[in-house]
C-alpha cells in the first residue's frame, strides 16, 4: 500500500444478504448471498508492539465497563420511562449531550422545526453538574423527555460517547421498542427538511458511512448521525462501542452485530460535503461540513477553543436561526 509494510491479516468469513422481502433492488442488482471479508493491515512496527492481542484484551475490557454501565440507572428512570409512554407506533430520535446548553436548545428547535415526524429525547452524559441543570431545565421549558446518565466510568471521548449509546440501547430502545429509532450529535443541525423518516422506512440502517485507512471490508455508521429500522433488523443484539481491531470508530462493532450481514451494494448512504455559510457581518464565508443538503454539523463543538473557530461556529449558529424563523 506504499508504507513498505508487511501485514497481519485477520479475516472471518461473513454471510451477509437482506431478506428478499426487504429489498429494495436497483437496477442490475444481484440478490443472492455473498461472502467477504474484512480485515486490518497491520505494519511491521505494530505487529512488534503485539497490537493485535492489545486490540483484542481492550475489546474485553470495553464490553465488561459498558456492560456494568448499562445496569446503573438513575433514581428518575421508572418516571422517564413512563412519560415516554408507549412507542411502538413512534420514530424515536435520541441525542446524547455533553457540557453545551445552547446546542441542546438549538437542537430542540431545529428537529422540531425541520425533522417533526421524530420524537427527540435527551440523554445527558455531562461532566459538568451545572451544564446537566441548565440542559434538564431547557428540556423542561421546551416539552422534551430528559434523562441524566449516571457518573461514566471512561475518559475517552469515543469510549464514553459508546457506552453512553449502549445504556439508551438496553435501557430505552429494547424496552420500548419503537418503530425506527436514530441518533443525532448534540452539534448538528437540521436546517431543512432532511427526508430521513422516508429513507428508513425503506431500509435497515441509514446514515453517514466511514470507511476506515488500513482496513479491508470492513465500514461503519458515524455515531452523530445514524438510523435503525426495527422490523428489519429484528433479533440483532446492537453494540456501539468502538472497534479498536478494524479501526472503526464509535458505533463501529455494529459492523460486526448487524451491518456485515446486509448486502449494501447499491444502497445509498447520506453524503458528506462543506458548505460555505456567511460570517455575521458578512466579511466572509466559512467552510462547515455539512451531511446531504440539510444538516450542519459544528463539529467537536465541545472542545473548540480558538478565535477562528469560534467565529465558524457563530457563523453555523445564525445559520441555523435563520432557518427556524421566529421558533
Amino acid at each position: 500500500d506504499g508504507h513498505g509494510c508487511s501485514y497481519w491479516i485477520e479475516g472471518a468469513d461473513v454471510s451477509h444478504g437482506w431478506p428478499l422481502d426487504h429489498v429494495h433492488q436497483s437496477q442490475g442488482s444481484d440478490l443472492m448471498q455473498s461472502t467477504t471479508k474484512a480485515y486490518r493491515l497491520y505494519t511491521w512496527k505494530e505487529k512488534l508492539r503485539l497490537a493485535p492481542l492489545a486490540n483484542q484484551l481492550k475489546a474485553y475490557r470495553n464490553a465488561l465497563i459498558s456492560g456494568y454501565f448499562s445496569r446503573k440507572l438513575p433514581p428518575d428512570y421508572p418516571v422517564f420511562m413512563d412519560r415516554l409512554g408507549d412507542l411502538r407506533e413512534t420514530s424515536l430520535l435520541v441525542s446524547i449531550a455533553f457540557n453545551l446548553p445552547w446546542a441542546i436548545d438549538l437542537l430542540i428547535r431545529s428537529v422540531h422545526k425541520h425533522m417533526p415526524e421524530w420524537t427527540l429525547i435527551i440523554v445527558d452524559n455531562s461532566s459538568k453538574p451545572a451544564a446537566r441543570e441548565e440542559i434538564r431545565a431547557i428540556c423542561e421549558q421546551r416539552g422534551v423527555a430528559y434523562i441524566g446518565l449516571p457518573p461514566n466510568p471512561e475518559w475517552s471521548p469515543n469510549r464514553s460517547h459508546g457506552i453512553s449509546l449502549n445504556w439508551v440501547w438496553r435501557n430505552v430502545i429494547r424496552p420500548k421498542q419503537p418503530r425506527y429509532f436514530g441518533f443525532i450529535d448534540h452539534d448538528c443541525f437540521p436546517f431543512r427538511t432532511t427526508g430521513e423518516y422516508e429513507r428508513i422506512r425503506h431500509r435497515p440502517f441509514d446514515g453517514f458511512r466511514i470507511d476506515p485507512r488500513f482496513v479491508v471490508g470492513a465500514w461503519n455508521l458515524w455515531a452523530g448521525y445514524m438510523f435503525f429500522n426495527s422490523s428489519m433488523i429484528s433479533g440483532r443484539q446492537l453494540d456501539f462501542n468502538h472497534d479498536q481491531h478494524l479501526r472503526l470508530d464509535t458505533g463501529g462493532l455494529n459492523w460486526r452485530r448487524l451491518y456485515r450481514h446486509f448486502d449494501t451494494t447499491g444502497m445509498e448512504f447520506v453524503s458528506g460535503k462543506i458548505k460555505q455559510v456567511p460570517s455575521v457581518n458578512g466579511s466572509r464565508s466559512w467552510g462547515i461540513s455539512c451531511l446531504g443538503d440539510s444538516l450542519l454539523h459544528v463539529g467537536g463543538a465541545s472542545y473548540r477553543s480558538s478565535d477562528e473557530s469560534g467565529q465558524a461556529q457563530e457563523a453555523a449558529v445564525a445559520f441555523i436561526e435563520r432557518s427556524l424563523g421566529n421558533t
